[in-house]
C-alpha cells in the first residue's frame, strides 16, 4: 500500500516538473512577445508622428498650388490685356 502511495507522488512530482517546465517555456514566450509588442509601440509612436507630419506637408502643398494658380490666372489676364487677345 505504501509503495502504491509512493508511486502515485513520484508520478505527480515527475508531471509536476513537466507543467512547471512547459510553464517556464510560456513564460519565456510571453516575455519574447512582450519585447516584441514593445518595439512594435515604439515603432507604431514613430509612424504616426511621421504621418502627422505628412499630412501637415500635403496641407502646405495643397496651399501653395493654390497660390501658383491664384498667380497664373493673374498673369494670364495681364498676358490677354499687353498682348491683346480676345477672351
Amino acid at each position: 500500500m505504501d509503495e502504491k502511495i509512493v508511486n502515485i507522488l513520484l508520478d505527480l512530482l515527475n508531471e509536476s516538473k513537466i507543467t512547471n517546465q512547459k510553464f517556464d517555456s510560456i513564460d519565456k514566450r510571453f516575455e519574447s512577445l512582450d519585447k516584441r509588442l514593445e518595439k512594435l509601440e515604439k515603432h507604431a509612436i514613430k509612424t504616426n508622428a511621421a504621418i502627422g507630419e505628412l499630412r501637415i506637408s500635403v496641407m502646405r502643398l495643397a496651399d501653395e498650388l493654390l497660390r501658383v494658380h491664384e498667380i497664373d490666372n493673374r498673369l494670364r489676364k495681364v498676358e490677354n490685356k499687353v498682348f491683346n487677345i480676345a477672351s
